[in-house]
């Protein structure tokens, strides 16, 4: 089962009983604590790096240019548009 920091301590506390106030307990407490603010950083460098990453990622995609041109459809001009009406638009089959 997944405790927090808090509920990690009380429940050694809890089973130390009154042996809890010694100077191995105290150490525990330490290493414990020590343990899960570590691994706290460690998740939050993480997320950091994989934000800066993304975000390093969007900039490239979108604000830099690989010198391509992006492609645009022309039309041919040789061949002549065909002129749409209204009429022919909305044709209804009977």
């Amino acid at each position: 089962m997944i405790k927090s920091k808090d509920e990690l301590l009380t429940q050694i506390r809890e089973a130390l009983g009154e042996n809890s106030e010694t100077d191995a307990a105290i150490s525990l407490y330490e290493n414990v604590t020590d343990t899960y603010a570590d691994f706290e950083d460690k998740a939050s460098d993480t997320y950091r790096e994989k934000y800066e990453d993304l975000k390093a990622r969007y900039r490239e995609r979108f604000f830099q240019s690989d010198g391509k041109e992006p492609e645009e459809h022309h039309k041919d001009p040789t061949q002549p548009e065909a002129t749409r009406t209204f009429e022919s638009l909305f044709k209804t089959e009977n």
